[in-house]
């Protein structure tokens, strides 16, 4: 069977260490990059500028041209996404994927539009949600940007405070749709179906278990040893702020949902 992995987020969420587990398959077809950022580009208007701007092509070095000239056809050319990563798939070659955690904020209409036309080529859309107790991917993701000096989600440019930083983040556009899981889950669930979407929570992700679903989920052979490799970590030290109980509050709708229908969220995120 033909599959194409279809990551919903969330950042900071372990998906880059999905990407690497990925990797481990020699089912696996690596495309030209982890995150594509098309439909984000395309359909979320706080992300346009993840757009190719085809006058600056020129510009680029040969490697990064060709790359970036790849991502400017499929977010132009109609069906060219599809064809790309169909073109991936060989006799041993089954599974390829697109991890771009911000695809958290698609609509409904888009995940349709992505599973039939796959479909078309007869390729299995598998849509992978991750994610992680709200407070905790919010601070990672602060803590993670200060680190890089990345100032555009909402942080102040130049900022250096994690505190402020964190104020600034949390109730912002680009935090929202990172963390809005509720939103994410019900887009996915009116698309595939329920049994159909794969939901991997951070907080217990990384034990033989859970490795062993996500694995059956994939496609892939289990490789339980892979849960001490650490991938883009936050390495640097995340404290408690002054905005912890608003950041709870400002995301309880989230919190409320994730109790509901992933009971063990509860007790993960309760410490």
């Amino acid at each position: 069977m033909k599959t194409f992995i279809l990551l919903l987020g969330a950042q900071k969420c372990g998906t880059s260490w999905l990407h690497e587990y990925l990797k481990q398959s020699p089912r696996f077809g690596q495309g030209f990059s982890k995150e594509y950022h098309i439909w984000d580009a395309l359909d979320i208007g706080i992300l346009r500028g993840n757009r190719v701007d085809p006058e600056t092509l020129d510009t680029l070095a040969s490697d990064q041209k060709e790359r970036q000239s790849q991502r400017f056809r499929m977010q132009n050319e109609e069906g060219y996404y599809f064809d790309y990563f169909t073109s991936l798939f060989t006799e041993d070659v089954t599974i390829t994927a697109d991890i771009t955690p911000s695809y958290s904020g698609l609509k409904a209409k888009r995940l349709q539009s992505i599973k039939q036309k796959f479909a078309e080529r007869g390729v299995v859309v598998k849509p992978v949600l991750l994610i992680r107790d709200p407070l905790r991917r919010i601070r990672s993701s602060v803590r993670f940007n200060l680190d890089r000096r990345h100032y555009k989600a909402g942080i102040v440019d130049g900022e250096t405070d994690f505190t402020r930083a964190l104020g600034q983040h949390y109730c912002h556009e680009h935090c929202i749709i990172r963390t809005r899981y509720d939103e994410t889950h019900k887009n996915a669930v009116e698309v595939f179906g329920k049994e159909q979407v794969y939901v991997g929570i951070y907080e217990s992700m990384f034990t033989p278990a859970e490795i062993g679903r996500l694995s059956c989920y994939l496609g892939v052979e289990p490789k339980p040893e892979f849960a001490s490799i650490k991938v883009n970590k936050t390495w640097n030290a995340v404290e408690d702020t002054e905005f912890d109980e608003a950041i709870r509050a400002f995301y309880s709708e989230v919190y409320d949902y994730c109790f509901e229908q992933f009971p063990t969220t509860r007790l993960l995120w309760s410490a």
